[in-house]
């Protein structure tokens, strides 16, 4: 007898059997059926029943599918989160742990905002304790309970922002707790975004506003008074340095305590006074740009200062290197490394250019050309991954005989005949430790420089024992200063090569051409000669 036919399956003697193609999105979830068919008895003989078990396993399908797409746009838009909201999400234990960590804050400041008062309204119904000291324990203990709503209030705001980032839905917050406002981490998210800021300035502001909620938590910005950057500043007089992993993960209070115990470094003014700072920028754009404050609660702050003696106030924490350290480095790093490599020529560079690390290494293959009998090189943030520190530092630098006698021109000649784009080369392992040269690329915070940093300070001060507190690359450029003194070059003409202000008037520096090329190569020239030993 012949079975009705169902779509999705197939007969076999007299039972109905699955014969329904998988949806490619989601075949890597049924491994048994390689070939993307689900088979097997349907243990039936009623088209009916076949009928409705293929109905039911599309549905099946159809959610699956949804679901995966949901997961793999979750997945597009993780990869375009800031570093701190994908720190923020690997510290909860991944995307999947966003609601359970938001119901869990939730739950605990319900519990505090319950709870608040109750500890004193016992002690009060079974004690003979004075009634001032009471009503300052109340006083004390409901800032403490504020507090601690508002951290928790911030911690879920964040996440919220997260979790609408990559599309999880999360449940209205219990009654009383109120999550509405953006909370200053938007804030700064707007802040940076108006300014254009770079990756890495905007993760030293976020690092800022963390400790600023850790302290204050995340008020608005409309109850924000200069007392509470005061008390921030304060606070962050005891802060330590935090380049231990488990130091930074503590709350600035509990950090505090563990440097006052462990006697440990702390942070010093110039970095205390850029919290301060970024906090000031913040509550200035709220006022001039958000629109969200009347008056600037933070005009005019000034972090605390220590008193300084005159003979420590211009000490540099990056010290020089000396001739004879300049030339031992020069020759490591040109005999470890091939000419091909940007570990071959930018100390070389450094020290009879002057110039900073990052200038250097960004260079294209296009940025070194002749301008009449002149090789020169072009310091610019033409291309879209060049940078430059301020405007001052655009220019244009002769090469001196030393650079162009150690082959740098040839090299250039190799990238052109390459098609190169940037200039230089480098070698990096892969995750197997496999070695890949290519051309220079920038790390998550847009630097091109930075992976060879870490490695001349493996790879040439190590080696060479130049440990010295105050000793790294950019000492190379304090030697050039250095040298440059000794060889009498003027201080306009050691501006125009070395592109910093040297305690010149900002506005008289932006006059004038900056095209002495002559002028500035012999300058180059005779500093040579003292760069050294």
């Amino acid at each position: 007898m012949a079975f009705p036919k169902v779509a999705g399956t197939q007969v076999r003697g007299s039972t109905y059997h699955f014969n329904l193609p998988i949806p490619k999105a989601i075949q890597a979830s049924y491994p048994a059926f390689p070939a993307g068919i689900m088979r097997g008895t349907l243990r039936t003989s009623d088209p009916k029943e076949a009928e409705k078990q293929v109905r039911e396993q599309r549905v099946i399908f159809d959610r699956k599918v949804k679901e995966a797409h949901r997961l793999a746009d979750r997945d597009r838009i993780l990869g375009t989160l800031g570093q701190e909201d994908r720190d923020l999400l690997a510290e909860i234990g991944g995307p999947e742990r966003l609601l359970d960590t938001i119901r869990s804050y939730r739950m605990q400041a319900a519990f505090t905002l319950a709870g608040a008062g109750a500890e004193t309204a016992l002690t009060r119904a079974t004690t003979d304790t004075p009634e001032h000291v009471l009503r300052v324990a109340e006083a004390v203990e409901a800032r403490e309970s504020e507090a601690v709503i508002a951290t928790l209030t911030g911690e879920t705001r964040r996440l919220k922002r997260v979790a609408d980032a990559i599309g999880e839905k999360v449940p209205a917050p219990p009654k009383g707790i109120d999550e509405s406002g953006d909370g200053i981490h938007a804030l700064a998210e707007a802040f940076t975004k108006a300014k254009g800021w770079t990756v890495q300035n905007r993760e030293d502001l976020m690092r800022t506003v963390r400790r600023w909620v850790e302290l204050h938590g995340d008020m608005p910005v409309t109850k924000w008074e200069r007392r509470h950057l005061d008390q921030f500043d304060e606070v962050l007089t005891g802060f330590p340095l935090t380049n231990d992993h488990e130091l930074r993960k503590l709350t600035i209070r509990k950090a505090v305590e563990r440097a006052e115990r462990d006697k440990l470094p702390l942070i010093s003014p110039k970095v205390r006074t850029r919290y301060s700072d970024h906090m000031k920028s913040l509550s200035k754009y709220a006022l001039n740009q958000a629109g969200l404050t009347q008056a600037d609660p933070f005009a005019g702050f000034q972090a605390r200062k220590p008193k300084e003696k005159f003979s420590t106030q211009n000490e540099q924490k990056t010290l020089p290197f000396t001739p004879e350290q300049v030339g031992k480095i020069i020759d490591q790093s040109r005999s470890t490394y091939d000419s091909d490599l940007i570990d071959h020529w930018l100390p070389l560079l450094a020290a009879y250019l002057g110039a900073r690390r990052e200038e250097l290494g960004q260079m294209l293959v296009s940025n070194v050309r002749l301008v009449g009998n002149i090789h020169v090189i072009e310091i610019t943030d033409d291309d879209p991954a060049q940078k430059v520190k301020n405007k001052h530092s655009m220019r244009v630098v002769p090469l001196p005989t030393p650079i162009i006698e150690a082959g740098f021109l040839d090299l250039v000649d190799r990238r052109r005949k390459a098609g190169g784009h940037f200039l230089f080369l480098e070698d990096v392992k892969d995750k197997q430790k496999r070695v890949h040269r290519g051309e220079v690329e920038p790390d998550k915070r847009g630097r091109l420089t930075e992976r060879y940093g870490h490695r001349f300070a493996r790879k040439v001060r190590d080696p060479l024992k130049l440990k010295q507190p105050g000793l790294v690359f950019h000492s190379l450029r304090h030697s050039w200063t250095d040298a440059a003194r000794r060889a009498k070059i003027d201080k306009e003409t050691r501006r125009l090569i070395a592109g910093r202000l040297d305690g010149e008037d900002p506005t008289e520096a932006g006059y004038g051409g900056d095209d002495l090329l002559a002028e500035k190569l012999e300058a180059l020239e005779r500093v040579a000669k003292y760069v050294r030993d």
